[in-house]
């Protein structure tokens, strides 16, 4: 978190350059030469303020999505915490240096008197800014230790057939275990089965939040990579966040199919992107869901009852961890970055074999999304509804059965050569432009 802290601090400070340069130009305006004398050291001080914000997100967000070193931030939180206790000790010479001036003009010379008082407020925002900075450098959290998800299921895995090989990538925060039964359905009929774990996932569970979206989308890019080295035809299947992750990642190396299972993606419009900076600047780095225990529980066990099914969530350690835990805003973030690749990579995809199956009661990934995807991929998509939640990779789920038996058709008629379509029937087909 400390990266995103440093965002954080920067962000605030050129707010504040901004106000500063703004109000200082309107002070100059004015005919007092002491309201002159303020504006002329609010609008130097503003443009410094914002020149050293700028240069500081720079710097913080070329690291915001790389995956963190718990050393390294370490080292850079004692750095950060004894910088701006020097800016502190800059601060107060700055208050002093206005107040000289003040003294030893400011009843002469009303605009000495102006640029001293400019000083000191500056000065004077800025050690109370450093001091409640200084006070909080967060501390990196990481996931305490629950003894689960240890399971060979929520390993990576090969099951080796004859035919081709499927890449199966799983969802948020699933592990492989989640594709079993799809990768079972597929290596039954021929196909050799990789089932991969996306970094932080699975028995890394601990290490999860401090993964970021570059990394999961390396993970399966070099998964991928290897397997077409070492087989043909192949085929890559996403399931949620894996499915999104897939997109870019098909985008750049062009298997021979792609399966979108539920793809998860944010449609992100232009004012929320400027809406999220401007209110970054005034949220916390880390939210607590379970604090107050004010999350519907139950909901949140149907949501990972399928992951982990023997999570004791009545546990004395486990109710503790919950309300301990932290979820850094920037670990949410990456759900919008991978988004922003999904809608640069999708019409990328026109020339691919591509089936997208969407369950019809989704509240996670809504249809209005997954077909306006299928819009930006074209008319090589086929693109299915199943009844149902979001957790279609469930055998229980009722759109269960179909969305096999389509993943299954698409796989057999694409090693038959005949265009990788498939023709669906009933009132669930659907087809863009």
């Amino acid at each position: 978190m400390i990266w995103d802290f440093q965002a954080q601090l920067a962000r605030r400070l050129l707010l504040w350059g901004i106000i500063s340069a703004g109000v200082g130009l309107w002070l100059l305006c004015e005919q007092a030469k002491i309201l002159q004398g303020i504006g002329l050291q609010a609008v130097l001080w503003g443009v410094i303020e914002i020149i050293i914000a700028l240069f500081s997100l720079r710097r913080a967000g070329k690291r915001l999505h790389q995956r963190v070193d718990l050393a390294e931030v370490a080292r850079e939180k004692k750095l950060m915490r004894r910088l701006l206790l020097i800016n502190m000790a800059l601060d107060l010479l700055y208050i002093a240096g206005g107040t000289v001036l003040l003294a030893l003009r400011g009843s002469q010379d009303d605009f000495a008197a102006g640029s001293g008082w400019g000083i000191i407020i500056q000065g004077a925002f800025l050690i109370i800014f450093d001091l409640l900075h200084a006070w909080g450098v967060p501390d990196e959290y990481t996931i305490p230790d629950l003894g689960i998800l240890e399971g060979e299921e929520h390993s990576p895995s090969t099951q080796e057939g004859g035919k081709g090989v499927a890449l199966l990538v799983h969802g948020f925060p699933g592990t492989p275990a989640e594709l079993r039964s799809l990768a079972d359905a597929l290596h039954r009929t021929g196909w050799t089965v990789r089932q991969m774990r996306l970094p932080g996932h699975g028995s890394a569970y601990r290490s999860l939040l401090q993964t970021r979206a570059p990394e999961w989308e390396r993970a399966v890019l070099e998964e991928l990579a290897v397997l077409q080295v070492m087989h043909r035809p192949v085929l890559l299947v996403g399931y949620s966040l894996g499915a999104s992750l897939s997109i870019p990642v098909a985008a750049e190396r062009n298997p021979d199919g792609l399966v979108l299972l539920a793809p998860f993606w944010i449609d992100e419009r232009w004012w929320f992107k400027i809406l999220l900076f401007m209110l970054r600047s005034f949220l916390p780095i880390s939210l607590n869901p379970f604090m107050k225990m004010k999350v519907n529980l139950l909901q949140f066990k149907l949501a990972i009852q399928d992951i982990i099914p023997d999570f004791d969530f009545n546990a004395a350690r486990i109710q503790a961890a919950m309300r301990d835990f932290r979820m850094p805003v920037i670990f949410v973030e990456q759900f919008l970055l991978v988004s922003r690749w999904v809608r640069r990579s999708a019409r990328h995809l026109r020339n691919m074999p591509v089936l997208v199956i969407q369950a019809m009661d989704d509240q996670i990934v809504h249809r209005s999304a997954t077909q306006k995807l299928v819009h930006w991929m074209g008319a090589s998509v086929s693109y299915r509804e199943v009844p149902g939640d979001h957790n279609l990779n469930q055998p229980a789920h009722p759109g269960y059965a179909a969305m096999e038996q389509a993943v299954l058709d698409f796989a057999d008629h694409y090693l038959a050569g005949d265009g990788f379509k498939i023709a669906f029937e009933g009132e669930d087909r659907k087809r863009t432009a």
